[in-house]
């Protein structure tokens, strides 16, 4: 038996519609399926932006109420605008639901306000909770899938007949402190995956298509950080693991407004038709390419190509299923070459990086460098490094903001290394305005030539390459440039390589 589990989230109303309408048309064709939904936003209004300033506001001492209720009525407003457009279904009824839920949650924050005993939650990174005397807690962030999980419910309903039936499901409460007692990581996710998949199963006898609001949360910080954040695509991931395990064939829908993997950033190419849909790729390419936050990660989180998700044969599709384009297909196996396939799949950049070198006869003594990178963590994140015995190099992400820290970094090192008085064979630098180019595929191990031809055409061009390296697997190979010369590598490359 098939088992589709969609991942959804919308940026207008004609999105949302046609979600919902597909829902319905894998519903009559006897699929089974289950849907987790991504809080709204669109191009021009990021919901969850608006919400943690919403937490911040709520952070300070003396708490601006106006502001408060501002931020809440735009976001309030901005999905009523959405359901206010056209759509072919009864709008009235959702309106009241949304209200209805908009209400209940400024209740909850006028609440907090008022109390003396509150807390703000800020268990990890971009997650923002709000605890009430009563130890009533509210996920500031998860609320707002929940209300998206009420809309979706709300127009499949309003499209189909009275023998179908959706339900949107608050996933919040699915596992509580009790069960996670002297569990591993392996045996809390196995937990989750069990607990979500009866769920489904259970939801879907009869007519029914269960809605989940994607962000799971009440968990100790120590789940999270051994687990990993719960997005709403680790939801969906989560979801199809155990199901897949029961002996279902399971495929992952992700159905997103950007609707397929491209070989590369149309508006960076001379010609932005050349970027070429990604029609099939295995799962460790996909990670190389979707754990980049400067590349796609917004078309397709990490959190979605877990091992287990792989270990359980699960098939992940990225597509329009408005389009006839056959939008991109993660699968687990690792293809033959042949002349439908391209050695380099895929070519990405990130401009803004920092290259800084020490160079000095100390590097080989032991533990240097682990001395060296112990300095660097309290500033920056490490992306790349090349070292040899006498010198290393690595990248930082730079903005303005670092200018200080990046100056105090490097006065440490200079000083734990006594480097104070540079010479040209001993010092510590860093140089701006450079950029990294990722050029990623399937099929360039034992192809040494596709480093050599690369770094020929960059250097016919007069495209001066600071380092080049190529990762151990070899499903990446990565240049240093000037910023000055990135488009120009960019477009090198692609011509010569994505055909």
């Amino acid at each position: 038996m098939n088992f589709i589990v969609k991942k959804l989230g919308w940026e207008n109303a004609a999105q949302l519609h046609n979600s919902a309408a597909n829902i319905y048309k894998d519903f009559i064709a006897w699929n089974s399926q289950t849907v987790v939904v991504s809080a709204m936003r669109s191009p021009d209004f990021n919901t969850t932006d608006q919400l943690i300033n919403l937490w911040k506001e709520l952070w300070y001492e003396i708490i601006e109420e106006k502001i408060v209720f501002d931020i809440i009525d735009n976001i309030k407003n901005f999905h009523l605008n959405l359901l206010k457009c056209e759509m072919l279904c009864s709008k009235d009824k959702l309106i009241k639901i949304v209200e209805d839920l908009f209400l209940d949650f400024k209740q909850s924050i006028s609440k907090f306000i008022l109390e003396k005993n509150k807390k703000l939650l800020p268990l990890k990174e971009n997650d923002y909770s709000i605890e009430l005397e009563n130890w009533e807690k509210l996920s500031i962030i998860g609320f707002w899938e929940k209300i998206s999980a009420k809309i979706i419910s709300g127009v499949i309903d309003s499209m189909s007949t009275n023998w179908i039936c959706s339900k949107s499901i608050d996933l919040w409460n699915i596992i509580s402190n009790n069960d996670l007692e002297n569990k591993s990581r392996k045996d809390v996710f196995d937990m989750l995956t069990l607990k979500l998949s009866d769920l489904i199963v259970e939801k879907t006898k009869g007519w029914n298509i269960p809605i989940l609001s994607g962000y799971i949360w009440s968990f100790p910080e120590w789940i999270e950080e051994r687990i990993g954040r719960w997005y709403s695509d680790a939801t969906a991931a989560i979801s199809a693991v155990w199901l897949a395990r029961k002996g279902y064939g399971v495929v992952i829908e992700i159905q997103k407004s950007v609707k397929w993997l491209l070989s590369a950033d149309p508006r960076i190419l001379d010609n932005p038709d050349n970027a070429k849909i990604i029609e099939k790729l295995n799962y460790l390419t996909a990670r190389e390419i979707t754990g980049d936050s400067w590349a796609q990660a917004k078309l397709l989180h990490p959190q979605t190509l877990r091992s287990e998700v792989q270990e359980s044969w699960i098939k992940i599709h990225l597509f329009d299923p408005f389009s006839w384009k056959p939008g991109s297909w993660i699968v687990n196996e690792n293809r033959e070459k042949d002349e439908k396939c391209n050695w380099i799949t895929f070519i990405w950049w990130r401009k803004n990086v920092i290259f800084f070198s020490i160079s000095s006869g100390k590097m080989f003594e032991k533990s240097i460098l682990s001395r060296l990178f112990d300095i660097v963590s309290d500033y920056f994140s490490v992306d790349i490094v090349s070292s040899s015995e006498t010198e290393v190099s690595f990248t930082i992400d730079w903005n303005w903001k670092c200018e200080k820290k990046l100056e105090e970094m490097t006065n440490r090192i200079k000083k734990e290394f006594n480097l104070l008085d540079s010479s040209t064979s001993e010092f510590v630098e860093y140089k701006k305005n450079r950029a990294l180019i990722f050029c990623v595929g399937e099929h360039m191990r034992n192809y040494i030539w596709l480093m050599a031809k690369a770094v020929t055409v960059l250097s016919e061009n007069k495209i001066n390459l600071k380092i080049v390296s190529q990762w151990r697997l070899q499903r990446a190979m990565i240049f240093w440039v000037e910023e000055k010369d990135l488009n120009k590598a960019i477009n090198l490359l692609h011509n010569e390589f994505i055909k």
